[in-house]
């Protein structure tokens, strides 16, 4: 009797089951946490973030649109609060353009 793997080399690709080739390179950082040791605000910010993911829950949670407006009043306040505002992004975007991601810019213009 066939086991599963081989079942399933026989109907698909096996290429998953077979040893990756390791290419040594510098990969793309699409996200990660640099941006916090980098730029201020978002380090101020991430540290406040369980607070904002709150604020947040409340606005996809709002009864009614009154109540969504008081609570993304409330989100906005608290992040402006915490530094996640124009300037904080513009800072991030700076970041992750000229130093994070550098050498693959030219590649997404």
């Amino acid at each position: 009797q066939m086991c599963i793997r081989d079942r399933y080399k026989s109907v698909y690709t096996p290429a998953i089951y077979e040893k990756a080739e390791t290419v040594i390179g510098k990969s793309p950082a699409i996200y990660g946490n640099d941006f916090l040791s980098a730029v201020d605000g978002c380090k101020t910010f991430w540290a406040a973030r369980n607070g904002f993911e709150s604020a947040l829950t409340k606005i996809f949670a709002s009864a009614n649109e009154q109540d969504f407006e008081t609570n993304y009043k409330a989100l906005i306040e608290y992040a402006e609060r915490y530094d996640f505002n124009e300037e904080t992004l513009k800072e991030a975007n700076k970041f992750y353009e000229e130093s994070y991601n550098a050498d693959y810019m030219q590649n997404i213009k």
